[in-house]
């Protein structure tokens, strides 16, 4: 290890040292303990900066890092310079393999049921996940394609051990719907057929998400702010909250 580089770490670890002891403060008024073994100093873009050779960082299913882009991809700043980077936020490693596993749950769940039952166990699964990364940059990545190419390669298993052959899975269990050619769907009733979803269909972009303002905290007491935002707080009645809200005062 160099000097430079040295001296970086040494300013670094009370850096942190520093930051654990204001945040643990704010957090004992709230009642909340801060866990040192589960924290890490990372850096969002450059993992030579983070203390495990990994930039960016999960939090609550999401993994934000910031990756390096040209100048006709590359986000701006305020006066409009090219940055050189994106900033990303996607479903991280752990939540996207947890979320196809509850769907291997489920198909071998039904492994002797009604298409319309394995269908109906899996929309809210896949509809709940995808709805969740609503605000994220999942089907940027092609976090969502991915999902749905790994679902229906379980599908396919499953209808193939019911057909014996792959050919007759396909006629038998996916159909055509609005020009798609590869709708895993119920024949009963052609009409309104009963059709699985598709994680694409949900529209994904971390831009729709308005950004908390910096000074601002759920426990600062700005009951306007939070309820005109979301619409809910604790501390006032519901109906006052979504008023604040529709109005955004």
């Amino acid at each position: 290890m160099g000097k430079h580089q040295a001296r970086f770490w040494r300013a670094a670890a009370l850096v942190r040292e520093s930051l654990t002891l204001i945040t643990s403060e704010w957090l004992s008024g709230i009642g909340l303990e801060l866990k040192p073994e589960k924290t890490r100093l990372t850096h969002t873009f450059n993992p030579e900066l983070s203390e495990d050779g990994f930039a960016g960082f999960d939090f609550l299913g999401h993994h934000v890092q910031q990756h390096r882009a040209g100048k006709y991809r590359s986000n701006k700043g305020n006066c409009g310079a090219i940055l050189g980077f994106n900033s990303l936020i996607t479903p991280s490693a752990k939540a996207s393999k947890v979320h196809i596993e509850e769907i291997r749950r489920i198909i071998t769940k039904h492994r002797s049921s009604p298409q319309a039952a394995l269908i109906n166990d899996l929309n809210p699964v896949i509809r709940g996940w995808s709805s969740y990364y609503s605000n994220s940059d999942a089907k940027t990545v092609g976090e969502m394609s991915k999902q749905d190419n790994l679902t229906y390669l379980k599908l396919r298993r499953w209808a193939k051990r019911r057909c014996g052959n792959v050919k007759d899975a396909h006629d038998k269990y996916w159909t055509s719907i609005e020009g798609d050619n590869w709708v895993f769907a119920t024949r009963e009733g052609r009409a309104n057929p009963l059709r699985l979803l598709s994680h694409n269909e949900v529209e994904c972009s971390s831009t729709d998400y308005v950004k908390v303002k910096g000074d601002k905290s759920p426990y600062d007491g700005d009951l306007v702010y939070w309820s005109s935002r979301l619409g809910t707080h604790p501390e006032i009645p519901n109906r006052k909250a979504k008023l604040l809200k529709q109005h955004s005062w």
